[in-house]
């Protein structure tokens, strides 16, 4: 039988990503400082996701830190317990939703959210209706801000060469995009890329982009369309 951990606190959250870091910087932050007694355990989960589920079964109570999108200015701290932390894992900036919303329909355990609020622009965007740069995306010039960007940014999940094997694509909530794909080339469009980057993309680890402008959105977009062709 599994051994259970009286009391688990799990960090979550994106560090390249800015804000999205934040229950990551937390939970390190308990680690240097702090000393904690038996039973109580405090791990990194980064965007494991789901893979996260067999540490959170065997927890008899779950803290759980990560940035979401809560009234009041970026920083302000939020504690959430018990059926309120349902709706809140909805918020897309949120990795712990992947873990919360099965381990709270399948597990008998103490729930609880401590949130720091992000920065979030609430604001809908029709992408029907947004100008595609054609020229940009066609441009050497745009390709290789693109590719710069995306060595910074990106291949860390995505890998240098940008065929779906970065350093931590391993445990992530769905399979980092390969690039190289013709098959993926060929069911994408600049503009699918441009919304995956504004928005992130739902039940995976993908994140949105909110520090990066739409110039470079494009750069990037320009780039990553041009691997399947050009290669990286």
């Amino acid at each position: 039988m599994t051994e259970r951990t009286p009391v688990l606190v799990l960090g979550l959250g994106n560090v390249v990503c800015t804000d999205d870091g934040a229950g990551i910087a937390a939970v390190h932050k308990l680690i240097r400082e702090y000393e904690f007694p038996e039973g109580v355990m405090v791990v990194d989960g980064g965007t494991l996701g789901l893979s996260l589920l067999p540490l959170v079964d065997s927890a008899d109570q779950v803290i759980l830190v990560d940035a979401i999108g809560a009234d009041g200015p970026p920083g302000t701290q939020v504690r959430i317990e018990g059926e309120e932390v349902a709706p809140a894992v909805y918020d897309r900036r949120s990795h712990l939703r992947r873990v919360a919303m099965k381990a709270m329909g399948a597990l008998l355990m103490s729930l609880a959210l401590l949130g720091c609020s992000a920065k979030v622009d609430s604001s809908a965007v029709d992408y029907d209706k947004v100008e595609v740069p054609v020229a940009q995306l066609s441009s050497d010039e745009a390709r290789a801000r693109g590719r710069t960007l995306f060595k910074e940014k990106c291949a860390l999940c995505h890998g240098d060469r940008a065929d779906g094997n970065g350093v931590r694509s391993k445990g992530l909530s769905g399979k980092a995009v390969n690039f190289g794909s013709s098959r993926w080339r060929s069911n994408t469009s600049a503009i699918a890329v441009f919304e995956v980057l504004s928005e992130g993309e739902r039940g995976t680890s993908m994140p949105s982009w909110p520090t990066l402008s739409d110039g470079q959105k494009w750069d990037l977009v320009a780039y990553v369309l041009s691997v399947a062709e050009d290669g990286p």
